[in-house]
């Protein structure tokens, strides 16, 4: 069971100023948005969903665990470098860090085994700001054009030199090196308790 986990990415999103937690509530169709017909099922599917078919996270409730280590990287690099705060915005760097696979609810199939799906014709990083766009719509978010774009390339650029499109600002640099040290410090425990632990 993940139930603590659970609570500890909603008590991040609740805890977010606006408009960011609005995106989040109503991405994950929590608060105000339980009733709206699209997003019902959406924050069960969040706790579902692998991370990835092969890789860290390729189990039930991957996604969830892996975007929850994602977030602490983040705090953690927000804690130990206070001039963080004065380069970027550390709420929408928060932000970024619980929505930053929010496109592999799309991607993936788990009902019999994790796969990817045949109707997913691009991946997360397509998706992810395609979502963010609509959901900003939907909830009347007031973000300047400027910042929605900052938004959308650090989504795109989240897997650094592993992707397409390479990280530019200090923002994207921060969210794909928490991404990629989550990744790896997961990956490296996975292996470590599939061998038996350390030698």
């Amino acid at each position: 069971e993940i139930e603590d986990e659970k609570f500890e990415i909603l008590h991040a999103i609740r805890t977010l100023p606006k408009p960011w937690c609005s995106i989040l509530n109503y991405a994950f169709g929590l608060d105000d948005y339980l009733g709206v017909e699209s997003q019902v099922g959406r924050w069960q599917s969040f706790c579902e969903c692998p991370a990835a078919k092969a890789h860290h996270g390729n189990r039930i409730g991957g996604l969830l665990l892996h975007t929850l280590g994602v977030l602490r990287v983040v705090e953690s690099m927000i804690a130990t470098f206070p001039d963080v705060s004065t380069v970027i915005d550390t709420d929408r760097l928060r932000f970024l860090a619980i929505f930053h696979d929010y496109g592999k609810l799309w991607e993936y199939s788990w009902a019999t085994g994790i796969c990817y799906r045949d109707d997913a014709l691009v991946d997360h990083r397509v998706t992810g700001p395609m979502f963010f766009m609509r959901f900003c719509d939907a909830v009347h978010a007031e973000i300047p054009w400027l910042a929605q774009q900052q938004v959308m390339a650090a989504l795109a650029s989240h897997h650094g030199f592993y992707g397409e499109r390479q990280p530019v600002s200090a923002e994207e640099h921060l969210l794909f090196l928490a991404d990629m040290m989550e990744s790896k410090i997961q990956s490296a425990l996975d292996e470590l308790a599939a061998t038996g632990g350390a030698a």
